[in-house]
């Protein structure tokens, strides 16, 4: 009935909201998944039945009572006993809670959010709160969810490609930046390991993209200095596409810069 997808029930960790999301069977996410080898982020071709086209459309789960967001399955309770969700406190339930309302608000847009599949407003809508809270995460607790920048510069490259595939340039450009705005934040977040290296990785070649060079020779810079502290066959991956993309930088921001851009 639906497609690659199947129906599951979540509860949400904060208020006990329960709602059905859809996702993809692990069987067909090689036949769907493909990786933008720019900006190093994977998205997903139409799938071959035709029933779906998108599955980073459906990848948000979304509380429909307090409106709380994330791709991350350990804030919903799953319909398994085994599957493991993250600990909070009273106290940052709480915390959470605070912005339920202007959640709300922004879900208050939806048409098709709970349904198989989800328009693109929707999509951008699931991805928007989905930034909403990783922020709330983060300035909730920088350390320990330091890794919500990362989350948040995801969302915001995965909504751009959304926006680039169905011809809303303007949208794109302002995710793109967001994007950028939280690569560069989670520069001094203190992100270890292949985190980093991915991030500069993408700081570097979304710096190139929008015309952010600076930022970009810093990206490139900081990422050559790595390499000569640390071995890590990630770290030489990255460095090794990062070479080939600062050597073709002007080729490349010719070919992937936004046209509102140029």
């Amino acid at each position: 009935m639906y497609g690659a997808f199947y129906k599951r029930t979540y509860r949400c960790l904060l208020d006990r909201g329960e709602f059905s999301a859809f996702r993809i069977y692990p069987s067909k996410t090689r036949e769907h998944e493909k990786l933008d080898e720019f900006l190093d982020v994977p998205y997903f071709i139409e799938s071959p039945d035709g029933v779906y086209g998108n599955v980073t459309m459906q990848e948000v789960y979304v509380c429909p009572t307090c409106g709380f967001a994330s791709n991350d399955d350990g804030f919903f309770e799953g319909e398994s006993q085994y599957e493991q969700t993250l600990e909070l406190s009273s106290r940052e339930i709480t915390f959470l809670l605070t912005a339920r309302e202007a959640r709300l608000d922004v879900l208050a847009r939806m048409t098709r959010m709970y349904e198989c599949p989800r328009t693109l407003d929707d999509a951008l809508i699931s991805l928007e709160l989905g930034v909403m809270c990783s922020q709330t995460l983060y300035e909730m607790e920088t350390i320990r969810f330091s890794i919500e920048t990362l989350r948040i510069a995801n969302y915001s490259l995965k909504a751009a490609r959304l926006c680039r595939e169905n011809n809303r340039p303007g949208t794109e450009l302002e995710w793109l930046f967001k994007a950028l705005g939280w690569l560069n934040k989670a520069l001094e977040s203190g992100i270890k390991g292949l985190a980093r290296f991915r991030m500069l990785y993408q700081l570097l070649a979304l710096g190139i993209m929008v015309g952010e060079n600076k930022l970009a020779s810093t990206a490139y810079m900081r990422l050559s200095e790595l390499a000569k502290e640390e071995e890590h066959p990630d770290l030489s991956r990255y460095v090794n596409r990062a070479k080939g993309v600062w050597g073709e930088r002007r080729e490349l921001y010719d070919e992937m810069c936004p046209e509102l851009l140029k």
